[in-house]
């Protein structure tokens, strides 16, 4: 017997839609990066204060992305 072929006419499903963990922790962790970045050619004395705002931002970006590729269905 044969597997029924895939709906419609033989074309293969959409791809579900990702978790919304993913889209906001890709977000975050690209401000954060573009913070990062500004952060070490920024001319001031206060340069540190700027890297820890971009490297708190991109840590968890990068955490909740994964954490949402995680949940992902099979």
């Amino acid at each position: 017997m044969y597997p029924p072929p895939f709906p419609p006419y033989g074309y293969p499903r959409p791809p579900e839609p990702l978790n919304p963990l993913v889209s906001i922790g890709g977000a975050f962790a690209a401000l954060g990066g573009l913070i990062i970045g500004i952060g070490w050619i920024a001319p001031t004395d206060l340069y540190w204060v700027i890297l820890g705002i971009g490297w708190m931002m991109f840590g968890p970006g990068v955490g909740l992305a994964l954490l949402g590729l995680g949940k992902r269905p099979r």
